[in-house]
């Protein structure tokens, strides 16, 4: 699992892996926040499905599955805390998890080029039945973005 540490100008190693509404490009200001707020690590991508949820995505992590989710890497070294503590707040993660809450942060593998990390990503947790699943993998894609 990543580690979380405070305020330091030391690479904490600490990655966040997104798929939808907070990648790199995305026309709002959270993801704009995150950009200027963590360093860009890449492109990525793990193994499971996502589904248009409501103008946003969810995704469910299936690490057997075939099925790839891509994404954007991010390296949180710099006020790690205070920047999940406000992704969890955007991605509607109570402090602390309720059973209620539609995304939790899990730890998962997240393939990079010819290697891989571990990275925080959010997963939903809701119902997926009778939700269109988003073949291609790719949220920015599926909305018209790239």
């Amino acid at each position: 699992m990543p580690e979380i540490k405070g305020k330091s100008k030391k690479k904490s190693n600490t990655y966040l892996f997104v798929y939808g509404t907070l990648r790199k490009g995305y026309p709002n200001i959270n993801a704009q926040l995150l950009e200027k707020s963590a360093l860009y690590v890449g492109h990525g991508y793990t193994y499971g499905k996502i589904f248009e949820v409501n103008n946003y995505p969810g995704l469910v992590l299936l690490p057997k599955c075939k099925d790839k989710v891509f994404g954007d890497v991010y390296e949180i070294s710099y006020d790690c805390n205070n920047i999940i503590n406000l992704t969890d707040e955007y991605e509607g993660v109570s402090n602390p998890p309720t059973p209620n809450d539609l995304y939790k942060r899990v730890c998962s593998k997240v393939y990079i080029d010819t290697f891989w990390i571990e990275a925080f990503t959010y997963v939903f947790s809701g119902e997926t039945r009778g939700l269109k699943w988003i073949d291609s993998g790719d949220y920015l894609a599926y909305s018209g973005l790239i």
